[in-house]
């Protein structure tokens, strides 16, 4: 196992350096806006585009303070998971001949992966100040948070078992547990829960 990662590794390496080369890239400081690019990539109607919210919040008819929440949170923990995605999906987009900003500024992977994981954490704690329906709130996001981070680690969990993302059952499963757990989670954010909410998160 160590010898194939550490080939993995030289190779992943080897490919840097020629999409570096090829590219004329080089390594730039910290950047807030390319950190913000990273998070908001693939963009979707969750975040950076926050139609998800708009839906729900046309759906339960909450106060129009909640539907300003609602996209600080789906922003907050959807910015969350995509940056934690990246961070750990660098070997793969090396050797895809992907290019971003992880990849040009290797050394702020772990400053990037503390800033997922104070996203996530925002994310708690705008439930617990702010959702609702605080109690079906943070276990409907636990279910995601916990699905997610399993999904794509490879820096805890990862190191000793196959992720998630590496197998298909798995990943099936994953989509089965963040997308309506997601849905009841913003929901339950910005409303009481009822009937359109598990509709909702049946058709999402």
């Amino acid at each position: 196992m160590r010898r194939r990662s550490r080939k993995r590794q030289k190779r992943c390496s080897r490919v840097l350096s020629c999409l570096l080369a090829a590219k004329g890239v080089s390594l730039t400081r910290f950047n807030i806006l390319d950190i913000f690019r990273l998070s908001a990539t693939p963009p979707s109607i969750i975040y950076p585009i926050p139609l998800f919210a708009f839906v729900v919040f046309s759906l339960s008819h909450p106060k129009l303070s909640y539907l300003i929440f609602g996209i600080v949170f789906t922003f907050t923990s959807q910015a969350g998971i995509n940056l934690w995605n990246h961070v750990n999906d660098i070997e793969e987009d090396i050797l895809a001949g992907k290019m971003n900003f992880l990849i040009q500024n290797p050394d702020i992977k772990n400053w990037v992966a503390i800033l997922s994981f104070l996203l996530y954490l925002l994310s708690f704690i705008l439930i617990f100040c702010f959702a609702m329906d605080r109690t079906v709130a943070l276990i409907s996001f636990s279910a995601v948070a916990l699905a997610t981070w399993v999904y794509s680690d490879r820096m805890f969990y990862g190191k000793h078992l196959r992720r998630w993302k590496d197998y298909y059952i798995t990943e099936v499963m994953t989509y089965l547990i963040s997308i309506p757990s997601y849905t009841i989670a913003v929901w339950a954010f910005m409303a009481r829960i009822n009937v359109k909410t598990f509709a909702l998160s049946i058709l999402m």
